[in-house]
């Protein structure tokens, strides 16, 4: 009989993967892989600072040489679309 894993980010019931020899904790689905790569990069970032920095200093280098000004543009729009409403608009 297969074994089944219950998944930490989806709390599904899954058969597990023979493969990883138990230590399986997060199931197939790309939602759940994303959270698994997720949890893992927050844990390596907070235990080793050197994987930090160059992490930091990666994501400051990709962000100067991809400005992105159709982004720009789009959060520029927004900020003008809110400033011109209303404020009573603003009130929930």
């Amino acid at each position: 009989m297969q074994e089944k894993i219950v998944c930490v980010n989806c709390h599904n019931e899954v058969p597990a993967n023979i493969r990883l020899k138990g230590n399986q904790q997060y199931c197939g689905a790309k939602a759940c892989q994303n959270a698994r790569k997720a949890q893992w990069k927050r844990n390596k970032m907070a235990a080793d600072p050197d994987f930090a920095a160059k992490q930091k200093k990666s994501q400051q280098h990709w962000r100067k040489n991809k400005p992105a000004p159709q982004y720009q543009k789009l959060i520029g729009v927004f900020f003008i679309s809110l400033s011109r409403r209303p404020a009573w608009t603003f009130i929930l």
